[in-house]
């Protein structure tokens, strides 16, 4: 979204964006666009407290899931794709088909690498 620009949060283990974020961006004149872009900006919780808050809302008002199992699906396959890649050195196209050999799972298989 934004070129020459520099997001910093804190370094804490498991909690790298709990802290307020800075943002330091070259040239100036991309703070007014950043302020732009953030202005509806609202904080959630983070880690699995944001993910049970937000579940729990949908539940109880019946509103839509924020993630769905067609979502989920997708971050798998996502993952799949990109240790298939890394150890074959070959592309995949999304969405993985039934007969690609990481269909299954992202283990890879002695077979599959070239």
């Amino acid at each position: 979204m934004f070129e020459h620009v520099t997001f910093e949060s804190a370094l804490a283990p498991y909690s790298p964006g709990d802290d307020p974020w800075q943002i330091a961006s070259a040239p100036p004149e991309a703070e007014v666009r950043i302020a732009d872009a953030l202005g509806g900006y609202r904080a959630v919780a983070s880690r699995y407290e944001g993910q049970f808050t937000a579940y729990h809302a949908a539940l109880t008002t019946g509103a839509a899931l924020p993630v769905t199992l067609a979502d989920a699906r997708s971050s798998l396959e996502l993952a799949a794709a990109l240790y298939h890649s890394a150890a074959t050195g070959s592309a995949v196209i999304l969405p993985i088909a039934t007969d690609h050999p990481s269909y299954d799972g992202w283990t890879i298989s002695k077979d599959s690498v070239r």
